[in-house]
Order: structure tokens, then C-alpha cells, then sequence
């Protein structure tokens, strides 16, 4: 039965994968595994000294922000009550909406001094630059303490991380510990800088250069962005920002020194153009932008509105992935694999758009309850937000691990010492030994910009990988 029991399984599972038409997807995770494995088996090297050097680092500037903050106040300040008490004697704004006890009109506020918030008024409080620095050191030195250490693996010595295949969108996750969020910091203080290769081996390091903003690009064939991406252009925030407002968008360039080679023009409305970039990629609606720039929710939309006039064809192309992702009650990823993410309170949302039609039709609209109302906008606005981002998210993800297969089995072909001990999402380390680095590197970046052009539906733009020699990551 143990052996029967599978194949019967599989039978089952292999008539649902027919019926979706996922097969290229299966075919990808099956062929991902192995390298997957290799990497999880395989593990990270670790400088352990240089590790509590960076540590020991971190703990003195958490120390001195925390002595510069109690001769302003002699408060706990890792308390938010008291943080919030003094930061409101202070005049600091901390009430924001409690979307979970608000609904309709009926809105209610809550206090909160966490980043998202109180960032945005850093420029007119200067205590909250203090306050959000030590909370961030904070957390590093609770986070990559001397417990983390405890992660190296006796026998092996090295990071063995638990990877999980597939989230939501297609993405692999990292955990105990987790790879994936480690601080890179300034350079001789990083924690990333503590990874090592094992001595007479090198790490080769490759990434994809704008890889989402060319993904967004290609599938929504966006003919603004294609021409920048096929143009000798590299600030697309200075791009975008441009084409909203019609005038020359140009950032600082400095040198190591901090020496200005070239002159900003406009600079402000080139963080316009950065803060939309990222924010509608995610489906940031006016809200989120009126909150990023503390502008008037009108204002926000004027924004948006200069962004989707610039970017015409990425209108119709979020228009329509909401209108299927309505339809289906899922999110296709890829048009390449067909992977697909079924959408949370789908079925809620279905019972709540035809109670909303038939009071409607019925000419009770006024009779709908409030909560009906703010209910149904809420999942409506969750279905439109992930179908514009994980489409991009999961292509990006299957990008990366058809990369890796390909690299892997090159080398495994070219029976060459080489393993990849670590992915991070856009990003593929390789270890190998010193005297085949050049080889391996460019074989990384090769298929790495062969797997981007395989599974762009529209092959409008080329996908480019962006290759960093290092001793250490």
C-alpha cells in the first residue's frame, strides 16, 4: 500500500494538472527540486568572528541611539505607550485609521509610532530619524545576535536554511534562519559580508538588473517603457517621472568621494516617479500615495492620473488582469507556465456583488448596510492590488528558478565543482573554485538572460543580468 497508495495519488493529482493546463508548471518544480536540495544540503559558509565583530559593532550605535534618546526623555523607549505619550506632547501625529473596527463612515483611530507612519514626518520632527535608527539597530542586534551563530551546523559547518518550494505567488521562502532578509549594511560592518566561500573557492554572484519594472514592460507591452528598457537609458525613475510631467528629470551623480560629476535637475519629482513606480506595481491606490507624500487624497489622484498618462498601455493592461481576476476567482501568473493563485474570500466576495446587483435592480440601494459596503470595497481592492503585482511576482520567481535549472544542470553536465548555496529571490550565488570563476560566471549570467528570454510572453525587451566577482557575498 505504501508504494500503490502514491501512484493512485498521482493518477488524481495528474487529471487536476491536465484540467488547469499546469503541466509546464509541475515540469518546472520537479525540475527545481534538485537544485533546491543542493542548495538546503549544501549550506552557506559563515564567518563566525567576523560575524560577533559586526555584532559587537551594532551593539555600540544601538547604545549610543538609545543614551541619545533618554537625554531627550528618561522613558523606556522600546514601550510604545511611552513613545507615544511623548510624541504627542512633542506634537508628532499618531493616529492612524484601526481598519479593523472601521467601516463605511464609521471611522475609527488607533496611535502608532511604527515606521510606515511616522517615516513621513521625519523632515519636520527630527527625533523620529533618532527614534526609527535605534529601532532598527534594535532589531539587528535581537535578530543576528550570538543565537544566530548557533544556526552553524556542527558537522558541516556551515548555514543549513529550511526552504520552502512555493508561497502564494510561486516564490521560494527561507526559514530557521532565514536567508533571504539578511542586512547587507556598510561595507566592513554587513552581516552579509560574514558568508564565505570554503577556502581556495569563490562566490559568483548574479542578479537581474530592473527585473520587475521590465517584466511590467513586456506583459502589459507597455511601449513607453519598452523603449526605455531597448534605449541606452538607466534611471527609469527619472524616466517615468519625466514622461508625467513633461520636463527633463535628472538625479545627482556622485563619486566614491561624494563629488557631484553630474547635476540633478528636478530632482523632487524624480522621488514622484520612484514612490509611483513601486507603489502602483504593488496596487497602491491614492490613499497609500496621499500618505507616502502627506498630500491631499485629490492630489494623489492627479498623480496617479499623470502616471497612467504616461503609461497608457499599462492602464489597460491592470484594467483587464482585474476584470479576469473578478471572473475566474483566481490569478493567472503566467501565460508561459499557467500557474495560477486562487483568490482568498473569492466566494465572499461573489455573495456580496450579486446581494450588491440585486438591491440594485430592485432600487434599494440606499437599504445596503454600510458594513456590506466597506466590506465588499475591501476585498474588491485586495483582488485588484494582487492581480496587478503577483502576475509580475510569480513570472519573476518562475524566472529564477528555470535560471537556476539550467545553471545547475550545466554544470552538473560539465562535471565542474561548482553548487549554488544560495538564491534570494532575483538573485543566484554560486560557489566554485578560483581557477574556473571566469567560466562559471559567464555561464551564470548566460542563463540567467536565457531563462528571461524564454519565458517573456512578448520578447518586446531583453532581460539583462547584472554579475558582481566576489570573494565574499
Amino acid at each position: 500500500n505504501d508504494v500503490w497508495m502514491p501512484l493512485l495519488i498521482r493518477r488524481a493529482q495528474l487529471r487536476l494538472v491536465a484540467k488547469d493546463s499546469i503541466q509546464e508548471t509541475v515540469k518546472l518544480e520537479n525540475r527545481y527540486l534538485p537544485v533546491l536540495s543542493e542548495t538546503e544540503l549544501y549550506g552557506i559558509g559563515a564567518d563566525s568572528e567576523q560575524w560577533m565583530e559586526n555584532y559587537e559593532k551594532y551593539i555600540i550605535l544601538e547604545e549610543a541611539a538609545k543614551s541619545a534618546l533618554e537625554a531627550i526623555r528618561p522613558i523606556n523607549w522600546n514601550s510604545s505607550k511611552q513613545v507615544v505619550k511623548v510624541f504627542k506632547e512633542l506634537g508628532i501625529p499618531t493616529e492612524i485609521v484601526d481598519k479593523e473596527k472601521s467601516y463605511g463612515d464609521n471611522i475609527s483611530y488607533k496611535d502608532s509610532v511604527q515606521e510606515l507612519h511616522i517615516a513621513k514626518y521625519a523632515t519636520e520632527f527630527p527625533l523620529i530619524k533618532l527614534y526609527l535608527k535605534y529601532k532598527n539597530l534594535k532589531k539587528i542586534t535581537s535578530s543576528y545576535g550570538e543565537k544566530f551563530l548557533n544556526h552553524i551546523h556542527q558537522v558541516t559547518g556551515r548555514i543549513h536554511s529550511n526552504f520552502t518550494q512555493m508561497v502564494t505567488t510561486g516564490r521560494q521562502a527561507s526559514s530557521t534562519p532565514n536567508l533571504q532578509n539578511i542586512p547587507k549594511g556598510k561595507k566592513g560592518s554587513g552581516f552579509r559580508e560574514c558568508f564565505k566561500p570554503a577556502e581556495g573557492y569563490v562566490f559568483v554572484i548574479s542578479d537581474y538588473a530592473s527585473q520587475e519594472s521590465r517584466l511590467i514592460a513586456d506583459v502589459a507591452k507597455e511601449q513607453a517603457m519598452i523603449e526605455f528598457f531597448n534605449s541606452k537609458e538607466t534611471d527609469f525613475h527619472s524616466f517615468t517621472a519625466s514622461k508625467m510631467f513633461g520636463v527633463e528629470v535628472r538625479a545627482t551623480i556622485k563619486d566614491d568621494d561624494g563629488n557631484i560629476l553630474v547635476e540633478g535637475i528636478n530632482e523632487h519629482l524624480r522621488q514622484i516617479g520612484k514612490v509611483l513606480n513601486f507603489l502602483i506595481a504593488y496596487g497602491g491606490s491614492a490613499h497609500k500615495i496621499a500618505d507616502a507624500f502627506q498630500i491631499p487624497i485629490k492630489e494623489a489622484e492627479v498623480f496617479i492620473t499623470k502616471y497612467f498618462e504616461a503609461y497608457k498601455d499599462l492602464k489597460i493592461y491592470y484594467e483587464y488582469v482585474h476584470k479576469m481576476a473578478k471572473k475566474r476567482g483566481y490569478i493567472l501568473i503566467s501565460d508561459k507556465y499557467k500557474r495560477r493563485t486562487y483568490i482568498k474570500h473569492y466566494d465572499e466576495y461573489i455573495r456580496l456583488e450579486k446581494y450588491i446587483e440585486r438591491q440594485k435592480k430592485s432600487g434599494w440601494v440606499k437599504l445596503i448596510p454600510k458594513k456590506v459596503w466597506s466590506r465588499y470595497y475591501i476585498l474588491k481592492g485586495e483582488i485588484e492590488r494582487d492581480a496587478q503585482n503577483y502576475p509580475i511576482q510569480g513570472t519573476g520567481a518562475e524566472l529564477t528558478k528555470l535560471a537556476a535549472c539550467m545553471f545547475f544542470e550545466w554544470y552538473i553536465k560539465e562535471n565542474l565543482d561548482v553548487k549554488i548555496p544560495l538564491i534570494v529571490h532575483d538573485e543566484i550565488i554560486a560557489e566554485c573554485k578560483k581557477s574556473i570563476q571566469k567560466k562559471v560566471s559567464k555561464a551564470l549570467k548566460f542563463f540567467m538572460e536565457e531563462a528571461g528570454n524564454y519565458i517573456l510572453p512578448n520578447k518586446l525587451i531583453k532581460i539583462v543580468a547584472g554579475l558582481l566577482l566576489s570573494c565574499y557575498y
